[in-house]
């Protein structure tokens, strides 16, 4: 397996997609790797064709796709205020 560092790709937040191209890989496949550094966390975002063609015809999407990307930071807060209590049941005679 060979790599090679492709230019960066623009965001729409004025960041950068860091990308890097991998030839060979799992049974002689190619791929596409785009890095982006997010606050927490490095995004990935990887196409991965079977040919060098592919990989080629691929590329403009990859780019479409990255320059739409938007990166949600979603934090899910459990309150015991906001668990519904079960209804009341009626005893049993």
């Amino acid at each position: 397996m060979t790599f090679t560092d492709g230019e960066p790709i623009s965001l729409k937040d004025k960041r950068s997609a860091l990308v890097r191209y991998f030839y060979g890989v799992n049974q002689k496949s190619f791929e596409a790797v785009a890095y982006i550094d997010q606050e927490n966390v490095i995004a990935l975002i990887v196409v991965s064709p079977k040919t060098r063609k592919g990989l080629s015809n691929a590329m403009p999407l990859l780019r479409e796709v990255l320059q739409n990307y938007a990166y949600m930071n979603v934090h899910i807060v459990k309150s015991e205020e906001s668990i519904p209590k079960p209804a009341a049941q009626a005893p049993k005679n």
